[in-house]
């Protein structure tokens, strides 16, 4: 039996990976309670035994402190034969965010080099990246125009020239979400909608990431 435990940092990108190893690896994983806090998505078979879990930060790695309260999990999964799996944003830098892994997970029989995926696809990038960077790039073509329109809207932001802060790609993510089903919530969010989202694994941006799945879940 395979056995994998992916950590991430929180509901949205627990959501998302799921909604991929759904659709992707027809694992189909039952959606939480409601009013459930902490939420683990657990699907078991015959073959497979997976797990996707919230760090709650990235800090919750890339920190000692935050790290101490995860490590021992780490260190039973190595034990008992179940892979370790992170996958968090690359934030402001690749290689810091590597190396802050790297650092807190040297004694746990982690491997940097083939066990960690940053969003949004696990390459160096000039800007701040994050999930919510892949997932602009995922918005069915059908519905662009939703994002052409929060461009109108950091425009004439801009041109008030008052220092407004404009809108972050995770705010333009749950507008989305908003307009298109009346409800943004990250939770219930449904990413293997075809008529909202393109999720082509064949071709960048979420072929890197199919790839690595199917790297650790492949028999």
């Amino acid at each position: 039996m395979i056995k994998v435990d992916i950590w991430t940092e929180g509901i949205a990108d627990q959501k998302f990976i799921v909604d991929i190893l759904k659709k992707g690896f027809e694992f189909d994983f039952p959606l939480p309670k409601k009013g459930t806090r902490e939420i683990v998505f657990d699907y078991e078979s015959d073959a497979y035994k997976i797990r996707v879990l919230a760090l709650g930060s990235v800090s919750a790695v890339t920190t000692l402190n935050g790290w101490e309260k995860k490590k021992n999990d780490f260190k039973d999964n190595t034990l008992t034969g179940i892979k370790n799996l992170v996958i968090i944003d690359t934030d402001d830098s690749f290689e810091q965010q590597k190396q802050k892994v790297k650092d807190t997970l040297v004694d746990v029989g982690f491997d940097i080099d083939s066990d960690i995926y940053l969003w949004p696809d696990n390459q160096p990038h000039a800007s701040k990246s994050d999930l919510e960077s892949l997932l602009i790039q995922l918005v069915h073509e059908d519905h662009t125009g939703v994002l052409s329109c929060f461009e109108k809207y950091e425009e004439c932001l801009n041109q008030q020239q008052k220092g407004y802060n404009t809108p972050d790609t995770k705010a333009k993510i749950y507008s989305y979400a908003q307009t298109i089903t009346g409800d943004g919530n990250e939770r219930y969010r449904d990413y293997t909608n075809d008529l909202h989202w393109n999720l082509d694994f064949t071709q960048p941006p979420l072929k890197q990431f199919y790839e690595f799945l199917k790297i650790h879940l492949d028999k």
